[in-house]
């Protein structure tokens, strides 16, 4: 093999190393293989995963995205996992905008889920375990944004980090089943550096173009995931 080709698996190797932190399973909110012990939040229990709670009312890019966590976590655990608009399940993923979901919103009122450096800022969100978050529910993973699209981010940033790349629909990467996975208690926030995000995609036309108008009749809602009218 040339020294060139040698040198550059090396050096991708090398940041490869640096991007996954050996820490990264001590993380306040970080996602973990293995039963959940503790305070640990059970996203996935012996192949069984957890349900998604939204608000009715929230906004429909978020339940879509919401209906993609779903489908996400029936890929790694090979098991459908429920949507709940009402609150009564023993443990629960609950998603939603600030403003916009009942639950969340009195949560915040509460004082149990600080959203002090959320609330107001651009597409940011906050991820957080809280035990008994509403009637019915032991203990839950809390997924508020600050707005519809941090809302967004927080549920496809979870995605991510249980082992859902972000190219599985567009490349077909495959998912590694996992029968327990578990989300360890403290609490996560984000926001962007940058206030737009975008992706550019080589050769858009003509061929995503004249795909996407054939098979969805144009970029729409159902062309584009997490995407609404």
């Amino acid at each position: 093999m040339p020294r060139f080709v040698t040198g550059f698996l090396a050096l991708c190797l090398f940041w490869l190393g640096a991007a996954l932190p050996a820490s990264a399973c001590e993380d306040p909110g970080a996602v973990c293989p293995g039963a959940a012990s503790g305070e640990a939040f059970a996203l996935i229990a012996s192949g069984r995963p957890a349900v998604v709670h939204t608000d009715p009312g929230d906004h429909a890019g978020l339940l879509r995205a919401a209906a993609d966590l779903r489908g996400d976590l029936e890929r790694v655990s090979g098991s459908p996992s429920p949507l709940g608009h009402d609150a009564g399940e023993g443990l629960a993923v609950i998603v939603g905008t600030l403003g916009r979901s009942a639950v969340i919103d009195a949560l915040v009122a509460e004082g149990r889920l600080d959203v002090s450096d959320v609330a107001g800022q651009w597409e940011a969100f906050v991820q957080q375990v809280i035990d008994n978050p509403a009637p019915g529910v032991d203990r839950a993973l809390i997924i508020a944004g600050s707005d519809m699209r941090g809302a967004i981010y927080g549920v496809y940033d979870l995605s991510e980090r249980m082992g859902v790349s972000p190219w599985t629909w567009w490349a077909d990467v495959p998912v590694v089943r996992q029968g327990d996975l578990h989300v360890l208690p403290g609490r996560r926030a984000d926001r962007p550096r940058v206030r737009y995000r975008g992706i550019f995609l080589n050769d858009e036309n003509p061929a995503l173009y004249g795909w996407v108008n054939e098979t969805f009749g144009g970029f729409n809602h159902h062309s584009t995931p997490g995407c609404s009218n």
